[in-house]
């Protein structure tokens, strides 16, 4: 069986792509899911934007879970 994850997206990546995207190839780490969305999205190329799982910042090497909750932030601007 292979796992679905949900992903949602926020600011101009969520204006760009979607607000949410399914992503259904396997990824055991943030690293791993960078590539995988970087490939498929080739917008997402160059953009320095975080992933957050479970509502924290991760780093490269923070596994992912098929029950984990994903986000992605574009860089943001103060005002």
């Amino acid at each position: 069986m292979n796992d679905v994850l949900h992903i949602k997206l926020f600011g101009m990546l969520q204006e760009k792509i979607a607000a949410e995207i399914e992503l259904n190839e396997p990824v055991l780490n943030v690293s791993e899911l960078r590539a995988v969305l970087e490939k498929k999205y080739i917008y997402m190329n160059g953009i320095n934007y975080l992933v957050a799982i479970d509502r924290n910042i991760a780093s490269n090497e923070t596994l992912i879970t098929p029950d984990s909750e994903i986000a992605i932030l574009p860089p943001f601007s103060g005002g």
